[in-house]
């Protein structure tokens, strides 16, 4: 798979280098240009994509970690990294937890965004081949194969090759780009995701998302397609149109041997292969937004107010700095209270007894107390005091 994954990496290096060296020529002529199309007809971009393991933020990295803030809840972060092969250019896109939890979401629509949007794909590109590990939650099921037959069958493309790296055999160039970033990362102290961009951005083109760019494919693509049965066994995907514009999926279980098989993603009933189940850019990530649990802000605050100067906090704890400072005196005076009540249950109970002087020790009616009686009867300062008068 490794052997594979270089050939392809090294054909599209020198694919490119030609159609750009070709194209720079003055005064193309007639065989110059037709070799120039025959070569961008034939041509396939090739990327790399993956997710790099969580970073949670805050964190001392260059400084020591107070032990307080080890069991405190922080934020988590997620980087998804593209490495385009044309250059071995690197793009990186930061999010937090609000936007996520990572999913399929993310990993179609940054690579949509990269590959119709960005600007940095030439248009007449066609083919593409996108190497991705083989997480089923983000990449590989019925969704990310969807999105394929989406970009094919609406002729964004006309060839798209999902390979999947085979488990033991995923260090692919995206764990070289993150084991770089996360090299700066733990010898760094990251208060907030602006740092942790700008630590990514030294090894790549690293952009924050705030979930605008992030739409809600899933719930379309749920819609129209169902299971792909066998999923987990192949790993790899190959799909374009036959000479009838008929969306085809060819799949095998083994990226660098093997024969492609047919398959078929089903339709669910009432759905045609023409029908459009693109989402709505309006129902985006940032629309959803989730927004913390007051318990982790509390947290939150904390270790921001006490370690952390303030100009490095993060702009969503200046926004609920004034209900923190409320809820830590509500919490106070409720502590005081709290105080203040067990101190009252602690002090021994009131005796009922009507002779002002005693305290209700060497008492002899307990029992007529605790049934709410006021009496003097048994009391020994009362007998002696007025000591019985014999007849």
């Amino acid at each position: 798979a490794l052997e594979h994954y270089k050939f392809m990496i090294g054909k599209c290096k020198r694919d490119w280098q030609a159609i750009v060296s070709l194209a720079s020529k003055e005064n193309l002529d007639e065989s110059d240009q037709r070799q120039l199309e025959a070569l961008k007809q034939s041509f396939v971009l090739v990327l790399s994509a993956n997710y790099q393991m969580s970073k949670l933020i805050p964190f001392w990295g260059s400084s020591a970690q107070l032990g307080m803030t080890y069991y405190q809840r922080k934020v988590s972060h997620d980087l998804f990294g593209i490495v385009d092969h044309r250059d071995d250019s690197n793009y990186v896109s930061v999010f937090d937890e609000r936007v996520g939890p990572k999913n399929t979401d993310h990993t179609v629509s940054l690579l949509s965004h990269y590959l119709f949007h960005s600007g940095l794909v030439p248009q007449w590109v066609k083919c593409v081949c996108i190497f991705l590990d083989n997480a089923t939650s983000t990449n590989k099921n019925r969704y990310l194969i969807g999105w394929a037959m989406e970009l094919v069958q609406h002729k964004l493309l006309d060839h798209l090759r999902l390979p999947f790296m085979i488990v033991g055999h995923t260090k692919f160039a995206p764990d070289r780009l993150f084991s770089r970033i996360a090299k700066s990362y733990n010898a760094s102290d990251v208060y907030n995701i602006d740092e942790l961009v700008a630590i990514a951005d030294q090894y790549a083109t690293a952009t924050k998302e705030d979930g605008t760019r992030i739409l809600k494919w899933r719930q379309e693509l749920e819609k129209k397609y169902a299971e792909l049965d066998g999923i987990r066994k192949f790993h790899d995907f190959v799909l374009s149109q036959n000479r009838n514009g008929k969306t085809i999926l060819k799949l095998k279980a083994h990226c660098a041997s093997g024969t492609l098989q047919d398959a078929t993603l089903k339709l669910k009933r009432g759905f045609k292969a023409e029908d459009d189940c693109f989402p709505d850019p309006l129902l985006n990530y940032f629309e959803s937004q989730r927004q913390f649990n007051p318990d982790k802000i509390h947290d939150l605050m904390i270790m921001y107010s006490r370690f952390v100067d303030k100009s490095r906090w993060p702009a969503y704890l200046e926004s609920n700095a004034g209900q923190y400072h409320h809820d830590q005196h509500k919490r106070k005076r409720n502590s005081d209270l709290h105080s203040l009540q067990t101190m009252e249950a602690a002090q021994p109970r009131k005796k009922h007894c009507s002779v002002a002087s005693c305290d209700g020790s060497g008492h002899k009616n307990v029992k007529r107390w605790k049934a709410g009686h006021t009496t003097r009867a048994g009391c020994p300062k009362y007998h002696g005091v007025n000591p019985p008068v014999n007849s």
